[in-house]
C-alpha cells in the first residue's frame, strides 16, 4: 500500500482551506504535513495563478494502490477547476504516491521520462529512497532538491 501525497500551489490560506477540505473527505485525516515555502523556482504558473506563491505537501491517513494514481490525479483536477475565479486556478494540486521506495506524482504533461498512467496522465517519478537516503533524477524538479524537503519526504514514508 502507498500513502496519498498532495502538492498545494496556492496564493493565500483561503485558496489553500479551500482545496483541503475536499482533499480530506476523499482521503481522510492528515498524517503529516510539510512547512509551506515560497515558490519560487520558476515563473511557469505566476501568469495564471499571481506572485507570492507558496507550496507545501500533505499526506493523507488514507492509503492506496499505486495504479490508482491516475484516478486520484483525475478527483484533483476537478477540485482545481471548481476553486477557478474568472478560468484561473487559484491552487494548483500535485498528486502522488509515496512508498518506501519511491515518490512518484501525477502529471498531465507527456514527457520521455514519464510513464503513461492513462490517456493524458502520466506517472512522473521525483524521487527514489534507498537506505542511503534519497536519489533524485536530471528530471527532478528544482524545488524537490532542497534538503529539508529530500528529508521530510524520506521520514514521512
Amino acid at each position: 500500500m502507498s500513502k496519498i501525497v498532495c502538492g498545494l500551489l496556492y496564493k493565500n490560506e483561503g485558496s489553500l482551506q479551500r482545496a483541503v477540505v475536499p482533499l480530506q473527505k476523499q482521503f481522510g485525516d492528515i498524517h503529516s504535513e510539510s512547512a509551506p515555502y515560497p515558490f519560487t523556482f520558476t515563473h511557469y504558473y505566476e501568469k495564471e495563478m499571481g506572485t507570492g506563491l507558496q507550496r507545501k505537501f500533505i499526506i493523507f491517513n488514507k492509503e492506496t494502490h499505486d495504479d490508482e494514481l491516475a484516478s486520484i490525479k483525475i478527483f484533483t483536477d476537478l477540485i482545481e477547476d471548481g476553486l477557478r475565479k474568472e478560468g484561473r486556478r487559484t491552487v494548483n494540486i500535485d498528486p502522488g504516491i509515496l512508498t518506501k521506495q519511491s515518490l512518484t506524482l501525477a502529471s498531465n504533461k507527456e514527457r520521455p521520462f514519464k510513464q503513461k498512467l492513462q490517456e493524458g496522465i502520466y506517472g512522473h517519478a521525483v524521487y527514489m529512497f534507498s537506505q542511503n537516503g534519497v536519489e533524485i533524477f536530471p528530471h527532478t524538479f528544482p524545488d524537490f532538491k532542497q534538503k529539508h524537503l529530500m528529508e521530510w519526504f524520506f521520514s514521512s514514508r
